[in-house]
């Protein structure tokens, strides 16, 4: 897809609005001081050409005597520019509904070089094309946005900033998508201001390398890698925005860590945990290594009970994704940094999504279905939205049951159902769950039909995550 498209539009105003979104810009970034990006051309809309004949007719009858005729061709005009307008406007109503329900597979099914630039730009962020996403989300603010438009247009760019560890520039897109009217909780504001503090991270040598990764008593993938020098062994969590550790762990590291106050952190549980914030100079695993990663800190978190202090961590996506390449294999071997396919959006079945965790792209029933994907789960569970999208295979469930999920922040009791049998294709496999889990509850968002657990994840030969393809493959054999 060319999403770097750019359509000319001669309008008379358009310096007046960008030198407007310019000094709103300034305002905005005056905590980081940066340099300004190059203002790009703005995208002016175009209207159907019946429609600017209908202008400019109106235009031409300002400054002639009004007459029968006149307004008859007026009419005529109007009447031939509505199904256009029409058609137009469902489509523009059609996109912005798949972007509020976070719809990023059908969103780029439907998306071309001709749609609006807030929805190329949606397309890029979840599928990796940051450069793409920052261009295209600064053109979308430079035209005549609705107020629900600009808080999206900024929430791209928290995002893309996010993902990239550039921190500084996503707290600024984060609060212009708050004034916005975006309604997000200010935790997530506090953990950037904090982490705004430290140097960005970077990839210092990347190098391919395998090391050996083996089961936690609770099921979940841990690797060997070192951090400032010291060894430590922790799980691969792609359900998890960011790395964490416990407070015992931040300390045998002799980690710096920062006060943030009102920082709490989302969880399994729903009851959220405080945390802090510190940055780690340098993390290798095997030969790859990084440097200035930072880490949330939690203080009590049940999962770690009883473990050694050096496997109180794991790694979320902010460093599996600078991996760009992730493997690991039955036989026990965990790979990064192998080569990646390059990138085709139309042919991607990963997303990333506003809120974190890594979409995948399932089918069930010839319908698509967007599956959260999270090796820091044990469980595959299935959850409201999927009872609400197939009624006919939730009334075949079973209820009664009660699922006791631990996080970080404790311990919750949640209302279950049992699924006979729920079989579905993902990743290039067929998978079938017996006696599968419906939660009474929603995860992540009410967009995500299913969390894609360990249970699925191990039961392969390989799981192979090509962050730069956004590509989830998974062998049987």
């Amino acid at each position: 897809m060319q999403t770097t498209h750019d359509r000319q539009a001669t309008r008379h105003d358009s310096g007046d609005r960008e030198g407007l979104y310019d000094r709103q810009r300034a305002a905005y970034c005056l905590c980081r001081g940066d340099k300004m990006l190059v203002p790009v051309a703005s995208q002016a809309p175009l209207a159907p050409g019946p429609v600017r004949t209908v202008r400019r007719l109106l235009m031409v009858g300002q400054a002639v005597a009004v007459n029968r005729l006149f307004w008859l061709v007026v009419l005529c005009c109007i009447a031939a520019a509505g199904p256009a307008c029409g058609s137009a406007g469902q489509r523009r109503a059609k996109l912005k509904a798949l972007l509020q329900r976070h719809e990023w597979f059908r969103l780029r099914d439907i998306v071309n070089q001709d749609s609006p630039y807030l929805y190329q730009a949606a397309v890029a962020f979840a599928f990796h094309d940051f450069p793409a996403a920052e261009q295209l989300a600064h053109k979308a603010l430079k035209t005549q946005l609705a107020s629900v438009d600009v808080m999206e247009a900024h929430k791209v760019l928290y995002r893309t900033y996010d993902l990239e560890s550039r921190y500084s520039d996503a707290l600024c897109e984060f609060q212009a998508a708050r004034k916005s009217g975006y309604n997000q909780d200010e935790s997530t504001g506090f953990f950037l201001a904090a982490a705004s503090r430290f140097p960005r991270q970077s990839v210092v040598q990347r190098r391919y390398s395998k090391v050996a990764w083996r089961p936690e008593n609770n099921g979940l993938l841990s690797i060997p890698l070192s951090v400032n020098g010291k060894g430590a062994r922790y799980v691969v969590d792609t359900g998890a925005s960011h790395c964490d550790l416990s407070e015992a762990e931040a300390k045998r590291l002799g980690l710096t860590v920062l006060e943030a106050p009102g920082l709490r952190v989302r969880e399994s549980s729903g009851k959220g945990a405080a945390a802090r914030v510190a940055v780690a100079d340098k993390l290798a695993v095997g030969d790859f290594r990084l440097a200035n990663v930072v880490f949330l800190v939690i203080g009590q978190d049940p999962h770690r009970t009883g473990k050694p202090v050096d496997q109180q961590g794991l790694l979320g996506l902010s460093v599996l994704s600078a991996f760009e390449t992730v493997r690991w294999s039955r036989d026990g071997t965990f790979e990064i940094g192998f080569p990646a396919e390059a990138l085709s959006i139309h042919d991607a079945n990963l997303s990333f999504d506003w809120g974190g965790p890594l979409m995948a792209r399932a089918e069930f029933q010839n319908t698509g279905m967007n599956v959260l994907l999270d090796s820091g789960s044990g469980d595959t569970d299935f959850l409201i939205p999927f009872a609400k999208d197939f009624p006919a295979v939730a009334k075949t469930s079973i209820g009664g049951a009660t699922v006791h999920i631990t996080g970080a922040g404790g311990s919750t009791d949640v209302e279950a159902k049992i699924l006979p049998q729920v079989e579905f294709d993902i990743g290039g496999v067929t998978v079938t769950q017996k006696n599968a889990t419906l939660l009474g509850r929603e995860e992540g968002g009410p967009w995500h039909h299913a969390r894609l657990g360990l249970d699925v994840l191990n039961n392969v030969s390989e799981v192979t995550l090509d962050f730069r393809a956004m590509k989830l493959k998974l062998k049987l054999k």
